[in-house]
Parts: structure tokens; C-alpha cells; sequence
């Protein structure tokens, strides 16, 4: 079994370290990490290049183990695979809080605006990925609107990834309302796969 030291590592380090010891195929890599984003998201990464993750460890110590289960490899499709490669069309990448220039109410309102529209489209038109990022990832804080408005894109079949290193710097790792606490590697694979609408 390949084992990993990835404890103390930036995002998206240990993802990155994880895809390369996959690059030979092996049975089994044990990856070790030292906080429960960084475990999720290599857990991710391995059910999608078709290894079986298991989780083992507490507080700031985990150890993510992927195993070849016997059954076929995923398919290959985006490098992050969180949305079949079918379903990768469009993408809105959204760094800020609001949209626009020095009036932040106007911003507020006509980010709420563009959120509410988004979800409006249907299927065959609307991004199967909305990705946060900086002041973006405030928009996924529970108890905003914002949040609920994300929360209805999700239940119509969207994908919301937030980036975890922002969530940590704003403080709100513990209040994510909606979405997938993701790392740069999953953002990046996923927005270079699509069409990409940047706010």
C-alpha cells in the first residue's frame, strides 16, 4: 500500500498528491491529512477514479484509504468528477458577495437578482456548476437568502462547490448552508471542463 503524508499541506495539495499516486494504478493508498475538509475531498477524489474511501481518525489526524473495491474504474471525465461529463455544460464562478461597483446594496440586490434567475432556467440551460470562491463563499453561509436561493439550484439538480480555504479565512467552515466544501484542484478541474460565466 503507497502511503501519503499530506498533514500541514495547503489546498489543494492533498488532492494533487493523492492524483499522483494513482497515476500507476494501485491497489490500495493511504493518505494521511490533518483536518475533516482535506479528508472529504480526497474521499471524493478516490470514488471517482473508482477506489472504495474509508475514514479513519478524529480531530486533526485522519487517515483516508482508497481501495480498488473490484468493481470498474469511473469513467474519466472532468479531473474532478463531482458531475457526469455528460452534464458539464456551463459553469458561474463568483468571487464576490454582490455584483458591481461602490454602491454594496445595489450589489446585494442585484446578486440576489442574478441568483434567482439562474435557478429559473431550466435544465438544458442552466450551469450545472456554480463555484464560490473569496468573498463569494458567504453566499453559502446558512440563514441568507442567498443560501436558500443556492439551496433550490441544488435541489434542481445543480452543483455547488465552495472552496474551503475561503470558508476557513472568513470563519465560516462550521456555517456552510449549502454546497460541497471543495478545494482548487475540483474548482479548477471543474470550470476549465465548462463554459464559464465569471462574477
Amino acid at each position: 500500500m503507497i502511503q501519503i503524508d499530506a498533514r500541514g499541506k495547503a489546498c489543494p495539495e492533498p488532492v494533487i498528491m493523492t492524483k499522483n499516486a494513482l497515476a500507476d494504478n494501485p491497489d490500495a493508498v493511504a493518505v494521511r491529512v490533518d483536518n475533516v475538509p482535506a479528508a472529504q475531498n480526497v474521499s471524493r477524489f478516490f470514488e471517482s477514479k473508482g477506489y472504495k474511501a474509508v475514514v479513519s481518525g478524529e480531530g486533526k489526524d485522519f487517515t483516508v484509504t482508497g481501495a480498488r473495491d473490484g468493481s470498474a474504474p469511473a469513467p474519466e471525465s472532468c479531473g474532478c468528477d463531482l458531475v457526469p461529463s455528460a452534464r458539464l455544460k456551463n459553469a458561474v464562478f463568483i468571487a464576490h458577495s454582490r455584483i458591481g461597483g461602490d454602491d454594496p446594496q445595489l450589489g446585494e440586490v442585484l446578486m440576489k437578482a442574478f441568483l434567482g434567475t439562474l435557478v429559473q432556467y431550466d435544465e438544458n440551460e442552466r450551469p450545472s456548476v456554480i463555484a464560490l470562491m473569496n468573498e463569494g463563499v458567504t453566499l453559502a453561509e446558512q440563514g441568507t437568502s442567498s443560501a436558500e436561493t443556492l439551496r433550490d439550484y441544488v435541489a434542481r439538480g445543480g452543483t455547488v462547490l465552495v472552496c474551503g480555504t475561503c470558508l476557513k479565512h472568513f470563519g465560516l467552515m462550521e456555517k456552510v448552508g449549502v454546497g460541497i466544501v471543495s478545494n482548487m484542484f475540483e474548482i479548477v478541474s471543474t470550470l476549465l471542463a465548462c463554459n464559464t460565466l465569471s462574477l
